[in-house]
């Protein structure tokens, strides 16, 4: 499967009530103090997560989440729902490539907030942070992330699923 890119994947009121729920003081954000923690020696970077769901851990706002992009998504089961929050750095760092999971699945990454930061896939495709745009892509093939330089943060939700 190649990638594909979807911009605008959320109608605007949806949109709307997940930047505000991402953004709202009560949406809870986690520090991680490497980004990959499988190269945590070269990893220079730290960022903020919040689980969704995963196989131990289901937040309070899976519900929500289910609810504006299971249907859109055409999810039969999800293995992990993510967001991530990097914060602005003075430098545009690429973080080590990984894979989310060693088997075949599904990948998606939701971007909330547009940003000079990106998403770099296995063959170098440099997919832009723009907001509402959906990225599909093989999670079990390398792929890597940055941080951005001209926002206050990056954010974007990343899904695994079948």
């Amino acid at each position: 499967m190649a990638h594909q890119i979807i911009d605008n994947f959320l109608d605007q009121e949806d949109f709307k009530k997940l930047k505000e729920t991402v953004l709202s003081n009560s949406f809870p954000w986690y520090f991680e103090p490497v980004v990959n923690e499988l190269h945590s020696k070269k990893d220079k970077t730290s960022y903020f997560v919040h689980i969704v769901f995963n196989k131990t851990a289901n937040s309070s706002y899976f519900n929500f989440f289910n609810d504006v992009f299971t249907n859109k998504l055409k999810v039969k089961s999800y293995i992990r729902i993510k967001a991530n929050l990097y914060p602005k750095t003075k430098n545009l760092e690429n973080h080590e490539p990984h894979v989310d999971y060693d088997f075949i699945h599904s990948g998606a990454i939701f971007y909330v907030n547009t940003n000079d930061g990106f998403t770099i896939l296995e063959k170098g495709e440099k997919i832009e942070s723009i907001e509402n745009r959906l990225l599909l892509f093989e999670a079990n093939k390398p792929h890597n992330s940055t941080n951005c330089t001209n926002s206050k943060y990056r954010i974007n939700i990343n899904f695994n699923y079948f």
